[in-house]
């Protein structure tokens, strides 16, 4: 059985390996940027990075399935050591002097496998944290560790490579690769399929590319996401022509400037508390300017700390306006498109970057690296001027919910949410008002909510006798976020009482910011005999009868509890085999939620 420090082992073994793997995606971003400048200058570098984000923008969202057609420990091990053995093959091929066209092909396949691990790992925390709580702490750590590597990455890439020296530094991340996967081969967990894993990716993108296209406040938030990925990408190939022409350095040099806006995406990332009010237009306006503004200034800095600082600043510009959009999004679309559309937004991002990383190699040859950031600085202000009016527009129909916001920044657990994954939260929770006298829930049940008091009272019976009183502010069971267990009381209504309901899957996909964290919804108690129920039948499934063999159990005392656990959803009978349904929502039939939403449908 598994035990709570042993998913916190398996927990400690993913971040580091996740920490490894930010720092090598963008430090290797960086090598092929400056292998490719050497070769050919500012068009071989743009051409190069073109190359490795529109493969990677077209094939990485179907190709991400892989996380949910197979156990997440197992799909991430295996992209992993594809992304390690991919980062020797490239080292390989510069080493023997391969054609450019052949490394650069190379390099476009690396990059389509390293966009893989991120949805996934972020998919799996929920399979691994034995608590809510350190589910929220993991997801937030994994965000820090990729603001760290998209610093760190460059920078070392840059250092590694002073003496041109692109294949060592292609086989030392490939080694750290090969550690993170070491990290990673020690978890081990079941596969989760939700329901909607079985829809073809390529439809599910298509939906919402339609929904974008019909909306014109969305193409214009679409637009800007393209626009600061623009910036992105561009500012990655002028920064190389900036060291060497301008600031008379090398690649150590260039891997600092990329890495200063790295460290401005990750304070303006960190700064997201400002997204949680009721108008982001002035966000999004705000931090594009900001964004620009620096960039007006370069052409007459010769001065590396100066340099930096400005870079860094226009970093922070692009993250805050990049976050107030995609939370304008969550607001503004349709839970069931939500994911679709976010598709879209991921595949435009990627876009975007290739489109700049071409661009700028044209302003270089056209006005110099050091004035090749005015054209940028110039048309982020003024997109965002143009913009203006249809942005309000998307305001005025978004939906923000600061009741709900403050109720569950009343919980401990919410409390420690990032603020972005508490906004997402916070559109997805429902309110429920109940009568005096209803019993909520019934101890025994399995549910997938937890309840949190906005007004009224709910007394809390456990083995038939009172035991406490819970009133406003109050909370039951936020352990029915992470899995489904039998409810340890029975809660009936004093009053007339109005509840927020936070259900399972919503409060996964909220805080692994992941559509993926729906395929969690059938994540299950891992007590007694349950539990090994549970692993028995994830393993191959049976009948009672050879279930008991396995288990070393009596078939009458499994009778009752195969008898609850298909009642509840957890497992399903047929023809007298039994099979685990991982991907449902766990209900009883007796659940009253079910009944007071449906019954006057």
């Amino acid at each position: 059985m598994t035990t709570r420090a042993s998913t916190e082992r398996r927990l400690r073994n993913v971040l580091p390996a996740f920490g490894i793997y930010s720092v090598v995606v963008y430090g290797s971003w960086a090598i092929m940027l400056l292998w490719s400048y050497e070769r050919g200058g500012a068009s071989l570098a743009g051409i190069t990075l073109l190359a490795e984000m529109i493969p990677a923008a077209i094939l990485a969202p179907p190709l991400s399935a892989i996380g949910d057609r197979l156990p997440k420990s197992t799909a991430l091990l295996i992209t992993y050591l594809a992304q390690a053995a991919l980062l020797a093959a490239v080292a390989g091929l510069m080493f023997i002097h391969a054609a450019i066209p052949v490394v650069i092909v190379a390099a476009a396949v690396l990059n389509i496998v390293a966009s893989l691990p991120e949805p996934i790992h972020l998919a799996l925390l929920p399979q691994l944290a034995p608590t809510p709580t350190s589910l929220v702490r993991a997801t937030s750590v994994s965000g820090f560790l990729d603001g760290v590597g998209l610093f760190l990455g460059p920078v070392l890439a840059g250092e590694l490579t002073v003496d041109r020296s692109f294949e060592l530094a292609l086989v030392l991340f490939a080694v750290a690769m090969t550690v993170a996967a070491v990290f990673t081969s020690q978890v081990r967990v079941p596969r989760a399929v939700s329901p909607e894993s079985d829809s073809g990716g390529l439809n599910d993108a298509m939906e919402g590319l339609r929904t974008v296209a019909r909306d014109r406040p969305e193409r214009t938030l679409m637009l800007l996401v393209v626009l600061a990925s623009i910036v992105g990408g561009a500012l990655e190939i002028i920064a190389a022509g900036f060291s060497i022409d301008v600031l008379q350095g090398n690649s150590g040099t260039t891997g600092i400037l990329i890495g200063a806006v790295g460290v401005g995406a990750f304070l303006g990332s960190a700064a997201a508390g400002m997204v949680l009010r009721p108008k982001l237009t002035p966000q999004v306006a705000v931090g594009l300017v900001i964004a620009g503004v620096p960039l007006l200034v370069m052409a007459l800095v010769a001065h590396l700390f100066v340099a930096v600082v400005l870079l860094a600043v226009s970093g922070c510009g692009v993250a805050v306006a990049r976050i107030a959009t995609i939370t304008l999004t969550q607001r503004t679309t349709e839970p069931h498109l939500m994911t679709r559309v976010l598709a879209v937004h991921r595949a435009a991002l990627l876009s975007g970057w290739a489109i700049g990383t071409a661009l700028a190699p044209f302003l270089i040859a056209e006005l110099g690296p050091a004035r090749a950031y005015l054209p940028i600085g110039v048309g982020l202000i003024l997109a965002t001027a143009l913009g203006w009016r249809t942005l309000r527009t998307v305001d005025l129909r978004a939906s923000y919910r600061p009741d709900v916001i403050a109720l569950l920044k009343k919980v401990p657990l919410f409390e420690a949410m990032r603020p972005l994954a508490l906004d997402r939260l916070s559109q997805r929770a429902h309110w429920w008002d109940v009568p005096a006298d209803v019993v909520v829930m019934k101890q025994g049940d399995y549910l997938d909510e937890m309840f949190v008091v906005e007004s009224g009272s709910m007394s809390v019976l456990t083995e038939g006798s009172p035991s406490r009183t819970l009133g406003p502010g109050q909370w039951f069971e936020e352990a029915a976020l992470y899995r489904t267990a039998r409810r340890s009381a029975t809660l009936i209504t004093l009053e007339a009482t109005r509840l927020l309901v936070i259900e399972r899957s919503n409060f996964l996909s909220a805080v692994t910011g992941s559509p993926h964290g729906h395929a969690l919804d059938g994540l299950l108690s891992e007590d007694d005999l349950e539990a090994r129920v549970v692993a028995a039948l994830t393993r191959e499934p049976a009948d009672a009868a050879t279930l008991g063999d396995r288990l070393d159990a009596e078939t009458n005392d499994l009778t009752g509890l195969l008898a609850n656990m298909t009642r509840s959803g957890i497992i399903r009978e047929d023809n007298g085999t039994y099979n685990v349904q991982f991907g449902v929502r766990h209900h009883m039939h007796t659940n009253i939620i079910d009944s007071a939403l449906f019954d006057d449908e």
